[in-house]
């Protein structure tokens, strides 16, 4: 968890969308995270679900 940065997080939100539509490309420019409140209201387990439907789709 604490290996999760504004980067990866950002590569990680343009592959799940890049992945699922194939015909529109985004790239994620800027972004505000709050990390240490996104663990502690243990909300990556909605990152993880869609990381893993993305790779299912591709």
């Amino acid at each position: 968890m604490s290996k999760l940065t504004k980067t990866l997080l950002r590569q990680l939100m343009e592959r799940i969308y890049n992945g699922v539509n194939k015909n529109t490309k985004i790239n994620v420019q800027d972004i505000e995270i709050d990390i240490p409140k996104i663990i502690k209201r243990k909300r990556l387990k909605i990152v993880r679900k869609t990381e893993s439907l993305a790779g299912r789709v591709m």
